[in-house]
């Protein structure tokens, strides 16, 4: 093994070095960099790398840009207002009136995450939450940063319960031929188990930082009903425009193709998002085509092409072979460090013919790779292509996200997530 072939891994610990030691710096700049820097260890390999990174990426950006710009839509006009009145609703029940609200958002939150992840793919769930959970947040008058940071693991957990639900689990079920129920069957109940883990972290954290106010939601809910009727009345003099109705239409559209169709869910997304962009016009036209933002598509090209490098490295397949090897934990194990480097969907991609080869095609095998990949997701923001996304939807709401916040949460809890699976395997859930 040649010291060049060291480059990409060298390349990644940059990286996060960097976005660990200067937040405020960004995720693209660092990342187009070390994205460079590991290309150039495999010049051999850059058309290949390429051509793979291309479909994948044209994909993700598609599906990102029509939910984008379908909730944007939705939101204009104080459609945020209107989101965060349905889902504050439910707590307005008089038996949640001595409880703190800053227990109860996070504990509506996370479970809807992973529904809408089981439903709809988890990047579109993150995109869609992460400005209605920040306004539900402003608007109650609770800590945001915690509901905005169990968003990734709960809409990892939801992907890694349906069968369409995220990329790894699109290309296990092309390579294990399982059917839907049987993944829902063997993987949601485990991850029910890390749910009721996340809500107890994230509902914890969030009321330690709101302790101070020592506000119940008793005392927020009389607020809440008084603007609540404003609110309404607003809404009922105003009606909802025609964009709200087009984006709410466009969000059910995306909702039915990953549904109906997860073969053809991106052709579908295709259409919809020509749909929504036929309808804009002059300036409106051109800032919906990049209503993703260039930091985000700069960021997740370059996480793409990191991961696609790496999985051409010798020492990474070196790690790989020796730690799948190992009976006991192996697969959970190997997963969980290979996501956690080259994130979910180069993971998957690299271990899952590796996995179903070496273990004959065994479901066992699968669903630890699935665990494995779960958790390593959660560890980091580069370690999922919901990461970038998260990061831009919560500034353009006015919520920055710095790398170094997102993972003094997730590499502990990605741990915790790893034993936890572990655990369930030695009982028998694997």
């Amino acid at each position: 093994m040649q010291l060049f072939d060291y480059l990409p891994f060298l390349a990644l610990i940059i990286l996060v070095v960097v976005l660990l030691m200067f937040p405020r710096v960004g995720l693209a700049k660092p990342a187009v960099i070390a994205a460079l820097m590991a290309l150039a260890a495999l010049p051999d390999h850059i058309g290949l790398i390429v051509g793979k990174v291309a479909p994948s990426l044209l994909g993700v950006l598609i599906m990102m840009s029509a939910v984008q710009l379908a909730v944007s839509m939705v939101m204009d006009d104080k459609g945020a207002d209107w989101l965060g009145d349905v889902l504050a609703s439910p707590l307005r029940s008089a038996a949640f009136v001595r409880l703190p609200a800053s227990v109860l958002v996070p504990v509506v939150l996370m479970p809807l995450a992973l529904v809408l992840a089981m439903m709809i793919h988890n990047i579109p769930a993150v995109a869609l939450l992460a400005p209605i959970a920040f306004t539900l947040c402003q608007r109650i008058g609770i800590p945001w940063i915690p509901c905005l940071v169990g968003l990734i693991p709960a809409s990892n957990l939801g992907g890694a319960s349906a069968a369409w639900g995220d990329t790894p689990a699109i290309i296990q079920r092309q390579m294990w031929g399982f059917d839907v129920s049987t993944f829902a069957v063997n993987m949601l109940p485990r991850n029910l188990v890390m749910l009721a883990m996340l809500i107890v972290v994230i509902a914890g954290w969030s009321y330690w930082l709101d302790r101070r106010t020592g506000s119940s939601w008793r005392q927020e809910h009389e607020r809440i009903r008084l603007r609540d009727q404003s609110l309404a009345r607003r809404v009922r003099s105003a009606g909802a425009t025609s964009d709200q109705f087009l984006g709410a239409a466009g969000l059910i559209g995306l909702f039915l193709a990953q549904i109906l169709s997860p073969v053809y869910a991106l052709a579908l997304s295709m259409v919809i998002l020509a749909a929504l962009l036929a309808l804009r016009s002059g300036a409106e036209f051109v800032q919906s085509v990049f209503v993703l933002g260039e930091e985000a598509v700069l960021s997740i090209a370059a996480l793409f092409t990191i991961s696609a490098a790496m999985e051409h490295s010798p020492l990474l397949s070196v790690i790989s072979d020796k730690l799948i090897a190992n009976p006991v934990g192996g697969i959970e194990t190997v997963a969980f460090l290979v996501t956690s480097l080259i994130s979910a969907d180069g993971a998957a991609a690299m271990l899952a013919p590796v996995v179903h080869a070496r273990h004959d095609g065994s479901l066992q095998a699968a669903w630890a790779l699935a665990s494995g990949i779960c958790a390593g997701s959660t560890s980091l923001l580069t370690s999922a292509s919901a990461g970038p996304i998260l990061m831009e939807a919560a500034r353009r709401c006015g919520a920055p996200m710095s790398f170094r916040t997102y993972a003094a949460f997730g590499i502990p809890f990605s741990l915790i997530m790893l034993g936890s699976y572990l655990l369930l395997g030695v009982l028998g859930w694997a």
